[in-house]
This record gives structure tokens, C-alpha cells and sequence, in this order.
């Protein structure tokens, strides 16, 4: 297998595997956020009650978060929208052991459900736009995985609790999102969306209409090859051959009457010697482009 070969392979399980643990950091906040309610109930004085209007207010952010993240991901991008979405989540289960009222826990929840709005808008875009087209079943395979195991391994909650207390488990549970929001913002060349993909091909037209001379490019939208919105001019598609057919014929047109001029003319001069009549001039007709 070639190097030019390999190298896409590897890029694309970077991209899967990067953005299947994101997926998966998701899924293990939706529970640990829960699970550190359980831990704290007793402490703080929540109710059942209370916990479960406070998993509600979580999700509910997260679902109809989901359309407002959608369209930040076309507008800004789905690789800066899922660093941000991992910081909250990991930030709002840090915060849980300094909370110590109903509406405090109750902020948090909207941190965390924001957070966990923006992981299917931003992960669908970037696998798409990242990864190769036959190698997106799979992709979307393991991403799915990765949220499975997400929820499995949110119960450690209770351990670090058991090991290091209320505030130690959640600075340490918080730990893996921000680690992640870090390299998921610092991979810029390997988690590219739709945009990228449409800003780089915007480039490569410029690229080649910069190449092109005037009348090459007027060719090029004439023929179709170039859509209008690629043309210097949002009108070259629709004039280009016009404008050159225009040119021509003047021109053809000039050079006609110039030698009709200097050959039936009872005037010429030769040599530097001239008949006695003058030779007549005729207005050059007006050479006119559009």
C-alpha cells in the first residue's frame, strides 16, 4: 500500500476516533451529572422531586439547544462549537460540589444541557466533510459506540466519590471534557466541516480564474465551465461571448477600411517620394465593448 494511500486511512481514523470519544464524553456527563445529584442529595437537601426536575431541565436545554447549535455550526463552524460544548459540560460537573441550593443546581443544568445540545450538529458535520465516503457507515458506527460507552462508564462517579470525596470527583470528572475541548479545538487540519470544504473550493476557481486571460475566462464562462458566481464578473456568463464577438468584428472592420484606404488612393507614397494628390482620410469608426 502507498504512502498516498495510507496517510487518508490514518487521517480518517484520527478523525473517527477523536470525535467517537467526544461523543462518548457526552454521553458520560448526561449521567454523571445525574449521579452527582444522587451523591449530593443528602447533603444539600434536594428531593427525588427535585432531582428529577433538574435531569429534565438538563435534557430539555439539550434538545432544543439542538437547533440553535445547528445553525452556530454553519455560521461559525462545527470544530470551535464542539470545543466549546465539551468545556461546558466538563466545567458544569466541576461546579456540582460548590452548588448548595435548588436553583444553583438548577444553572447548571442549563450549562450542561447547552453543552450537550451541540455534539449531533457538530459531530455529523465534521465526519461528513472529514472523513472519506466510504468509510462513513463505519464512522457513524463507531461514534454511536462511543456514546454506548459513555453511559457505561459514568457509575465511576460513585467510586471517585468513594475515593476522594464530593469535590475531588467532580474536579476529576470534569477533567476529560476540558481535556478534549483542547484537542478537539487544536486539530484544525484533521476536523474540517462544510465550510472548509466550501471555502477551500471557492480558492481553488480563484486560483484558476487568476491563470486564465481575460479572453480564456470569458471562454470559460461561455461554455459553462465556470458558473457565474465563480466569474470575475456575476455578468460574464451572459455577455463574455457577446463582448469578444463585439471586439473582433470592429477590429476586422477597421483593418478593412485601412487597406482600402491605402490601396485606392490616387495617393501614396513610396519611398519618401508623394503624388501630387493628398491622400483622403475617413473616421475610423469608434471601437466599443461591452
Amino acid at each position: 500500500m502507498s504512502a498516498i494511500t495510507v496517510e487518508p486511512a490514518r487521517r480518517d481514523v484520527r478523525v473517527i476516533s477523536l470525535i467517537g470519544i467526544a461523543h462518548g464524553a457526552s454521553h458520560y456527563y448526561q449521567l454523571a451529572f445525574v449521579t452527582m445529584l444522587l451523591i449530593v442529595r443528602d447533603s444539600v437537601g434536594l428531593s427525588f422531586e427535585q432531582i428529577g426536575a433538574l435531569g429534565a431541565v438538563f435534557y430539555g436545554v439539550s434538545g432544543f439547544g439542538q437547533t440553535v447549535a445547528g445553525f452556530a455550526v454553519d455560521r461559525f463552524g462545527a470544530r470551535p462549537i464542539l470545543a466549546g460544548g465539551l468545556a461546558a459540560l466538563g466545567l458544569s460537573l466541576g461546579l456540582v460540589s460548590m452548588a448548595h441550593s435548588f436553583w444553583a443546581f438548577t444553572a447548571i443544568a442549563v450549562l450542561g444541557g447547552a453543552g450537550n445540545s451541540v455534539f449531533h450538529p457538530a459531530d455529523f458535520a465534521i465526519l461528513n466533510a472529514s472523513v472519506k465516503q466510504n468509510r462513513l457507515g463505519r464512522a457513524f458506527s463507531i461514534h454511536g459506540l462511543g456514546g454506548s460507552l459513555g453511559w457505561a462508564a459514568a457509575p465511576v462517579m460513585y467510586f471517585l466519590d468513594n475515593a476522594m470525596g464530593q469535590a475531588g470527583a467532580t474536579l476529576l470528572g470534569a477533567l476529560p471534557g476540558l481535556v478534549l475541548a483542547v484537542l478537539v479545538f487544536a486539530h484544525k487540519t484533521d476536523l474540517v466541516d462544510h465550510r472548509v470544504k466550501a471555502r477551500e473550493s471557492a480558492e481553488a476557481h480563484g486560483a484558476v480564474l487568476a491563470l486564465l486571460s481575460p479572453f480564456e475566462s470569458g471562454k470559460a464562462c461561455d461554455d459553462g465551465n465556470l458558473s457565474a458566481g465563480d466569474c470575475c464578473d456575476a455578468s460574464c456568463a451572459a455577455s463574455g461571448r457577446r463582448s469578444r464577438s463585439t471586439f473582433l468584428t470592429a477590429a476586422r472592420k477597421a483593418i478593412t477600411v485601412t487597406l482600402s484606404d491605402f490601396l485606392s488612393s490616387p495617393s501614396t507614397v513610396i519611398c519618401g517620394q508623394s503624388t501630387s494628390a493628398p491622400i483622403p482620410l475617413r473616421k475610423m469608426p469608434r471601437i466599443t465593448t461591452r
